[in-house]
C-alpha cells in the first residue's frame, strides 16, 4: 500500500498567472500551435481532464450542453476506455473553440492535438 501522497495545485497567485500568460500568448502569437496549448491546459485546468483524455479530444468531441448554453460538454474516452463527458464553462474556451472551427489545418475529425503539418495526435511521450 502506497502512502498518501499530497496532490500540488496551483495557488491563486499561479493560477491567475498562468490564465494570464495563456491569455497574452494567443493574443501575441495566433499559430494553432499556441491556441492547441493554450486549449489544453485549459481543459485539464476548468474540467479536470488527465493529459492522455485531452491529446485525444477531436472537435467533434466538443458540444454545448442542450439543457444549458453555458456549459460545453466533452466526449472523452477515459481511464480504462471508458466514455465520459467532461463539462466546463464554454466561455473560458470559446476563443480557442472558434479559432479551430475556422482552421484550415483541422477537420472536426482531428485531434485538436496535433502537431500543425502532421495527422497525427500528440502522445504523452512528445511533452518531454
Amino acid at each position: 500500500m502506497r502512502p498518501e501522497e499530497k496532490i500540488k495545485s496551483l495557488n491563486d497567485e499561479e493560477y491567475n498567472k498562468l490564465l494570464y500568460y495563456l491569455k497574452r500568448l494567443t493574443a501575441k502569437k495566433k499559430t494553432y500551435n499556441t491556441y492547441r496549448d493554450a486549449f489544453l491546459i485549459k481543459i485539464m485546468l476548468f474540467s479536470g481532464l488527465r493529459i492522455s483524455e485531452a491529446l485525444h479530444v477531436k472537435l467533434n468531441d466538443i458540444a454545448i450542453d442542450p439543457y444549458d448554453n453555458e456549459i460545453c460538454i466533452i466526449n472523452i474516452i477515459g481511464k480504462g476506455g471508458k466514455e465520459q463527458k467532461a463539462r466546463i464553462v464554454y466561455s473560458r474556451i470559446e476563443e480557442e473553440v472558434l479559432y479551430f472551427k475556422e482552421a484550415e489545418e483541422l477537420d472536426n475529425d482531428d485531434y485538436i492535438a496535433k502537431q500543425e503539418l502532421a495527422s497525427y495526435s500528440l502522445e504523452r511521450v512528445h511533452l518531454g
